[in-house]
């Protein structure tokens, strides 16, 4: 992470700003009655950047946020007093089998080639008991998504059919549906 684009991009402060500019608060409401109904346990946060999702979580649910990206757990950890992350890859969880009740993996695959998304599944696999959230931006021939992908950092940008297909090769699939908010997603 030593090019000028990754020490710009990645601050997380302007990681922040981004996501918020891409339709955050949309995401989030989409995602709160999911999360929010969740039953007591732990939740391991895939790329978690700086927590985003934390505060749709019910008091009984014990959060673990990871990322590849130090500086973004360190601003979690600056906005919510004495929540650590792990930094650690998608594609190598530090944990052991059945971790994790319920497992939320946001906007993480499209940054991954084909054999880390791979890697990936099968370690949100071996690390959730329960239930896995997935969401990721969608590739679609739409201008505003052409757009959006044109100047997204993340390069593998993949159908609704071909993420559904990873997916349910390890995990039966309860709800997978598209929705649009700036970019089109797989929920």
């Amino acid at each position: 992470m030593n090019s000028l684009s990754e020490r710009i991009f990645g601050d997380p402060l302007l990681y922040d700003a981004v996501q918020r500019a891409a339709g955050l608060e949309r995401l989030r409401r989409r995602l709160s009655p999911i999360l929010g109904h969740l039953g007591p346990g732990t939740l391991l946060d895939v790329g978690a950047g700086t927590g985003s999702f934390y505060g749709l979580l019910p008091p009984h649910v014990k959060y673990v946020p990871l990322d590849i990206d130090r500086r973004k757990l360190d601003r979690l950890r600056d906005t919510h007093k004495g929540l650590n992350g792990v930094v650690a890859s998608a594609t190598a969880l530090p944990f052991d089998d059945d971790s994790f009740d319920y497992s939320l993996c946001t906007n993480v695959a499209h940054h991954l080639p084909d054999a880390d998304l791979d890697l990936m599944v099968v370690e949100l696999g071996r690390v959730t008991r329960k239930q896995l959230v997935f969401v990721d931006a969608l590739r679609v021939n739409r201008l505003a998504s052409r757009i959006l992908w044109s100047i997204d950092r993340g390069s593998h940008a993949r159908s609704y059919e071909e993420l559904v297909e990873r997916l349910t090769s390890r995990f039966a699939s309860q709800l997978a549906e598209a929705f649009t908010l700036r970019h089109s997603y797989l929920l």
